[in-house]
Parts: C-alpha cells; structure tokens; sequence
C-alpha cells in the first residue's frame, strides 16, 4: 500500500510568518487520511489538501504546545 507524507509545518515551539507552522504531518493513504501532530497553525495548511471531516483520525505524539494547539 502506498502512502503520502506531507509536512503541514515544522516550525518550532511557536509558529511565525518566517518559520511557518509548528510540528503537523498529514499521512494520506488510498484509504484514510490521518492528522499527526496539530501544531499551531498546522490546521489552515491541512484544509489546502483534504477537508478536515474527511480525517480519519487525528493523532497527538506527546502533549507538548508545538505538538497540540491547533
């Protein structure tokens, strides 16, 4: 099965105009598509590639900020 990775933001622990997002990947299979990580401003740059109704799952790696606030 193949599977895209798209890095939605790796900024650091605040996002910022320059830097962009915090931490957020989208992994999209055939199948499901799935949120990992929603850093701060990750979720606007998630709706440019799939509606966010359409998320199959989101999954949280640990609960810091740059991890979590969006």
């Amino acid at each position: 099965m193949a599977f895209c990775l798209t890095v939605l933001g790796s900024s650091g622990s605040y996002s910022s105009p320059e830097s962009g997002p915090c931490s957020g990947y989208l992994v999209q299979t055939d199948a499901a598509a799935v949120w990992v990580d929603c850093g701060h401003g990750t979720f606007l740059e998630l709706q440019r590639h799939v509606a966010p109704e359409a998320l199959a799952a989101i999954v949280i790696s640990h609960q810091h900020a740059d991890r979590c606030n969006g």
